[in-house]
């Protein structure tokens, strides 16, 4: 039962992040959150995006995914951690000064959580190793994406597409070993 609470989390996120590029548009330069930055109403839309969609995610986490693969509890503490932080930086809009310092180190912190659950999964051995090279390939993914942000910081980037790319990656692989063994 629990096995599908990720698709409905993803059902519902998918399309709320399609729609504040949409509704919002800043150009794919913009983060989703700058997207949202300039009014209030988009802020709290995309709050509640993300308080609808965590506790499904972490549910998934909680319920299937660490028990079913027999990973450690500190996976459960890394997607806790994520998600708190990724709630969090939705609560504190990038308008500026410290606001967007703060914004952007919690939502560095909710994204650098990610990794870790990668690797503990390559070192479960109740992973195939199908699912672990998959995990590799995304996790290599999301480390050229930090990567090329970090070195090229001070040049304008396509920094939606950088975001979409590395949460695509990181929810490939979580899928991917999901219903491999289907």
């Amino acid at each position: 039962m629990y096995q599908n609470y990720i698709l409905l989390a993803l059902l519902i996120l998918l399309p709320g992040l399609a729609f504040i590029v949409w509704r919002w548009p800043l150009g794919r330069h913009a983060t989703f959150s700058q997207h949202v930055a300039g009014k209030r109403s988009s802020r709290l839309y995309y709050f509640l995006l993300f308080a609808i969609t965590l506790p499904i995610l972490c549910i998934f986490f909680w319920r299937y995914f660490v028990p079913t693969y027999q990973l450690s509890h500190v996976t459960m503490l890394l997607v806790a951690i994520a998600a708190l932080s990724q709630i969090a930086c939705t609560l504190i809009p990038e308008t500026g000064g410290k606001k967007t310092a703060t914004h952007q180190t919690l939502a560095g912190i909710s994204a650098l959580c990610l990794l870790p659950i990668l690797v503990i999964i390559v070192f479960a051995p109740t992973i195939s190793i199908l699912e672990k090279v998959a995990c590799v390939v995304c996790g290599g993914a999301m480390l050229v994406i930090i990567l090329s942000a970090a070195i090229f910081r001070n040049r304008k980037l396509p920094l939606l597409i950088f975001q979409a790319s590395y949460f695509a990656a990181f929810f490939i692989a979580i899928i991917f070993v999901t219903y491999s063994h289907i």
